[in-house]
């Protein structure tokens, strides 16, 4: 699976940034290429409003929320911004017609309604891919088979951000979390209704070997893992990775660009008691 907003983040841009077609389709046609046989799951953008305001050629420069996390991100951005969003899916449409195991996957998915805006901006291009859905919000499992009616064809479930929506706690802290009995009852649920409709179900995020047991018992198809973590999870087979520390390089220049973003425009904002003013006759 390929994370739109990582592919962004390390080119510094936005969608709408007028190199961000050429990043995101060569990144696709690379990976694509060496997987020929394989599913490849491309992932919209997930990106927090203080990401992307970070980003160079950003569509709109937005108030950062003080909860991010139930914020304006994945598809629910798409959703509010879909010229933006547009220029995501042009940028991956040669791809997606060319290569047949290349799919979509939406990212933050709360609404039905949102799986059908989707599938409409890809429909309206004449492409209809395979079709996925993150799995992050309590709701999408307990009214699952609502989306699978609409095609859905993979279910990924992102347990950072369920655990955290589901116990109430801060995302991807507690891997332990992961266990916990209504964490395996949702997961569970949502095996179920996936077996009911022969739709595959996958689980992601800071996962640990014990995390796997349990997700291989219940009957979860496939896990995905962050590349960074392989060979902590799997010390034996991945004990030598190449590039193994760029996810972490790719954070820490996001966390740069957005320091960086938030003192230039703190620099511009006139602070109360300093405005300057002017008479004119």
């Amino acid at each position: 699976m390929l994370r739109g907003e990582y592919i962004l983040r390390k080119a510094g841009i936005f969608s709408t940034h007028p190199e961000a077609k050429a990043v995101i389709r060569a990144y696709l046609e690379q990976v694509c290429r060496l997987f020929p046989s394989q599913p490849v799951w491309y992932r919209f953008s997930e990106l927090e409003v203080a990401e992307a305001n970070a980003l160079a050629e950003v569509d709109h420069i937005l108030p950062v929320e003080r909860n991010p996390v139930i914020g304006l991100r994945g598809v629910r951005r798409a959703v509010r911004y879909p010229e933006s969003f547009g220029t995501e899916i042009d940028a991956i449409l040669p791809c997606l017609r060319k290569y047949s195991q290349l799919g979509v996957i939406v990212p933050f998915v709360g609404d039905p309604s949102e799986v059908v805006f989707v599938k409409t901006e890809l429909t309206r291009r004449g492409v209809s891919p395979p079709f996925g859905m993150m799995a992050e919000i309590p709701a999408a499992i307990l009214r699952l088979e609502d989306f699978l009616k609409l095609g859905v064809e993979c279910v990924l479930i992102g347990m950072n951000d369920l655990t955290g929506l589901a116990l109430g706690i801060e995302r991807g802290k507690d891997k332990a979390c992961f266990r916990h009995p209504a964490m395996r009852e949702l997961i569970s649920m949502a095996r179920a209704k996936t077996t009911a409709f022969g739709v595959t179900l996958s689980v992601a995020g800071y996962i640990d070997r014990p995390f796997l047991r349990m997700a291989a018992d219940i009957g979860v198809d496939y896990a995905i893992l962050h590349y960074s973590s392989l060979n902590e999870i799997f010390p034996e087979e991945f004990p030598n990775l190449p590039e193994q520390h760029n996810l972490r390089a790719i954070k820490e220049k996001t966390k740069r660009m957005i320091a960086d973003f938030e003192a230039t425009r703190s620099a511009l904002t006139p602070r109360a008691g300093h405005m300057r003013v002017t008479t004119s006759d």
